[in-house]
């Protein structure tokens, strides 16, 4: 059932700007959505609300009722998804899906860019040659960490939509635009010189 009041033209906004809208903007970024805090941050650490560096409880007087609405739909996500979207709300950022993807192994070079070598005998450069290798990038289970962390992140934004739109009065969330595996789309690929 619709909480809205009666019908008026409504704001089309990105879910993602809705977002980011409400916690900068609008100064719930910080504080509850009810504008008192009970202590417990996103974190599950107790937090001094004594007045001193707290939010101030009357921020909510001075807040739009549909950016109210946004930050109790993000209190009511799953605590890990609702901290992903409150984080980035908050700093009008979007999770690291680590573009430049996974690292790999590659020879070391000195300063000249020669490969480096080891030898078996290093003082005379004799026996069995292997070349020195180095990891350079992100390992693995780190891009698989912050691309499985990014997903949750939209999928919370996508989960906020329709209950948002059932009961906001002058905005209508739309999106996300954002794409859901930015690391499969195909991206022109970047020309490394090494200048000689």
């Amino acid at each position: 059932m619709d909480k809205r009041p009666a019908e008026v033209a409504r704001q089309g906004m990105d879910i993602e700007q809705l977002v980011t809208w409400a916690l900068r903007e609008q100064g719930l970024g910080w504080s509850a959505a009810s504008g008192q805090d009970n202590g417990w941050m996103v974190l599950g650490t107790r937090v001094d609300t004594s007045g001193y560096g707290a939010p101030p409880p009357s921020a909510a007087l001075w807040t739009d009722d549909d950016a109210m609405l946004v930050r109790q739909a993000i209190d009511a996500l799953p605590a890990e998804i609702g901290a992903l979207v409150l984080l980035n709300g908050r700093t009008g950022m979007r999770p690291d899906w680590c573009e430049e993807g996974e690292g790999q192994w590659v020879q070391e070079r000195d300063g000249r860019g020669r490969p480096l070598w080891d030898w078996a005998d290093q003082v005379n450069r004799t026996g069995e040659k292997r070349a020195r290798m180095v990891f350079e990038g992100t390992r693995a289970e780190l891009v698989r960490f912050h691309r499985a962390e990014y997903t949750a992140w939209r999928e919370g934004l996508v989960a906020l939509v329709a209950p948002l739109n059932k009961v906001m009065a002058s905005h209508e969330a739309i999106g996300p635009f954002v794409s859901a595996r930015p690391w499969d789309e195909v991206r022109p690929a970047i020309l490394h010189a090494v200048a000689s």
